[in-house]
């Protein structure tokens, strides 16, 4: 399920024709959690939960197979897609993105309005609880953005925010520096869930796991578990599942045979070669969705061989063969990547600066400075990232580049991305924020800490706060292509392919769809006894 062209275009109008389009999704017809489909009307109105309606009740406890563990507890210091999918069921931000993609929901906001070019405000609702009793109130909602200017992950989703300012315990104001086209989108991102203040100030090191979304965070065991369980106190209802576990299991079979044996009721990114198995069992169902996710090889542009060799990164570009890697790491399931914007608004594939060419690619590495080859080491994490390993070092060997592919777990490799003591890696990129600059910004932007490549260029810096305040449509899309044609000519990462997301699941699973960034959404699963 693709999101449309008519959602990113909303990006590009006027922000106050943005907000009349959501206003409906927080209208006092629908449930407090934006979330109608998990509630029912009573005859006085009052939400309660759809498990009062069911004679058998719901299974218990919901287990999620995770390909790999996440690294962060804090929602703002990673923005990492199984980090968030954990985080989104703790924490609520106060607008979320809708999953289709084409509004926003309000949570901790019962309302918002624009007052000006500039201005936003946001009318938080009375007598939401967070996890530890406390209510929240306007002081936690500055907190949680005042915070996000000095974290790792959620800075640059503040940074074009000049105030917060309190007008009341429940009313705040957020002050823009300009127009932002997609304030709204940043706004609604995952690492802007409200934490609480009195919380995270007593308790530095675990206070930021207390949320007021839909689940209470129970344990992580490190390479094992994380374990959580449904708030009796949520503003939205609590929910039908009473217990959420996600187990760790990087190994892809094993995902799959516990799914198959019940050990497990989803698996994230079974392999494709266990795809029709999966469909194929009546006890199991098969989720698909085109995704957004891009994967990519990434050359680190602070260091040698690489950073100063433009040459060097477009030779080992034309030598991929895209097609091979799709074909290998996922069965063919999966379209050949032009560009690393998302399909959508702002997205441009008219310019293929590398197609796949031997001979000129050896013609470049001499170019470069290495007729007679080089040899360098590729870091992946992951069973499908070393299929595309594999296929790369099979493609370069063709030039005579040696590449030594090693494997390194998902915490050890970004720590050794974020120090810049690589080579070469294999990664992957989705623009789970759906907004336009979302696929810039994080990648690209100097010090971001999604720019895996270290790469800086002040041009592009400016030029994406530039499209970011843009509101002529026309004058933004321009603005998108140059900033892709540059990009890609520079050549800090080769676009490889677009992913087909796969989902195996409990064929009594319900209130779950696959999202197409990958960042999703359990925390309306359940399962019917």
């Amino acid at each position: 399920m693709k999101r449309s062209t008519f959602q990113h275009v909303l990006a590009m109008i006027a922000c106050l024709a943005i907000f009349c389009a959501c206003l409906a999704g927080c209208s006092s017809k629908t449930s407090n959690s934006g979330e109608p489909a998990a509630t029912t009307e009573t005859s006085n109105g009052s939400a309660e939960t759809a498990a009062t309606e069911s004679t058998g009740g719901y299974k218990e406890t919901v287990t999620v197979a995770l390909p790999e563990d996440i690294t962060n507890l804090d929602v703002q210091e990673s923005n990492a897609t199984m980090n968030l999918v954990i985080q989104q069921c703790i924490h609520d931000p106060l607008i979320k993105l809708s999953a289709d993609g084409q509004s926003f929901e309000c949570k901790v906001a019962e309302s918002y309005e624009q007052t000006s070019d500039t201005t936003w405000q946001f009318n938080i609702r009375k007598g939401i609880k967070f996890h530890n009793g406390n209510e929240l109130t306007a002081d936690d909602v500055l907190f949680t953005f005042e915070r996000a200017n000095n974290s790792g992950a959620a800075n640059d989703k503040v940074a074009m925010i000049t105030a917060v300012n309190k007008i009341d315990d429940y009313t705040v104001e957020i002050v823009l520096e300009d127009q932002i086209s997609d304030i709204l989108y940043y706004i609604a991102y995952p690492t802007l869930g409200i934490l609480n203040k009195a919380a995270v100030e007593a308790d530095e090191a675990n206070g930021y796991t207390i949320g007021c979304g839909p689940y209470v965070f129970d344990s992580w065991s490190n390479g094992n578990n994380i374990t959580m369980h449904a708030f009796e106190d949520y503003y939205g209802g609590v929910k039908p599942t009473k217990n959420l576990t996600f187990r760790i299991m990087p190994e892809a079979s094993s995902r799959v045979i516990a799914l198959q044996t019940g050990e497990v009721d989803v698996c994230i990114d079974p392999p494709a070669i266990e795809l029709s198995h999966i469909a194929e069992d009546s006890n199991l169902s098969l989720l698909q969705v085109s995704s957004e996710r891009m994967h990519y090889l990434a050359f680190n542009m602070s260091g040698e061989p690489f950073g100063s060799n433009q040459k060097l990164r477009q030779a080992i570009a034309m030598a991929i063969n895209k097609d091979n890697i799709i074909t290998v790491a996922s069965e063919g399931l999966g379209t050949p990547a032009v560009t690393f914007f998302s399909q959508g608004f702002g997205y441009y594939d008219g310019y293929d600066p590398y197609p796949y060419d031997v001979e000129k690619a050896k013609a470049l590495l001499a170019e470069a400075g290495y007729p007679d080859g080089l040899t360098f080491t590729l870091y992946y994490a992951g069973s499908l990232k070393e299929l595309m390993s594999q296929v790369i070092q099979s493609n370069l060997k063709e030039i005579g580049v040696n590449v030594n592919i090693e494997e390194l777990e998902t915490a050890a490799l970004k720590s050794k991305l974020k120090e810049g003591d690589y080579e070469a890696c294999v990664y992957a990129w989705a623009n789970d924020s759906a907004g336009p600059d979302n696929n810039v910004r994080p990648l690209f932007r100097t010090g971001s800490s999604s720019n895996r490549t270290h790469y800086s260029d002040e041009y592009i810096d400016n030029l994406m706060d530039e499209a970011l305040k843009e509101t002529d449509s026309d004058k933004r899309l321009e603005m998108y292509k140059e900033i892709q044609t540059y990009i890609l000519d520079a050549c800090p990462i080769v676009p490889c392919f677009y992913e087909t997301i796969s989902v195996g699941t409990n064929a009594k699973l319900q209130g779950f769809q696959p999202d197409t960034s990958g960042l999703h959404r359990f925390y309306d699963c359940y399962i019917e006894q």
